[in-house]
């Protein structure tokens, strides 16, 4: 399951990173607008998708330790996965 975030997330920064002009702006209000034509033209969108693909990549990659850790039984993987987390 946590692929599949991972995954989602990337492929929404790189579409976001590759068709910026695909946002719809026809019911947004005038300030978000402009913080988006703004943000285009100092290139934050671009850096709002790479921080994207960069976050998916990591998810993925935790994902990945996690399964690969239950199929393992590996205990060092386990922890390494469930140690941000809160065991409650």
């Amino acid at each position: 399951m946590l692929q599949l975030l991972g995954c989602t997330v990337i492929v929404l920064g790189i579409w976001i990173r590759i068709d910026p002009e695909s946002i719809n702006l026809s019911h947004s209000n005038t300030a978000f607008r402009q913080f988006l034509d703004e943000s285009t033209h100092y290139g934050y969108q671009s850096v709002a998708a790479y921080i994207l693909i960069a976050v998916g990549v990591v998810v993925m990659v935790i994902g990945l330790l996690g399964c690969c850790g239950a199929l393992r039984h590996s205990q060092c993987m386990l922890i390494t996965v469930s140690s941000p987390r809160c065991n409650c």
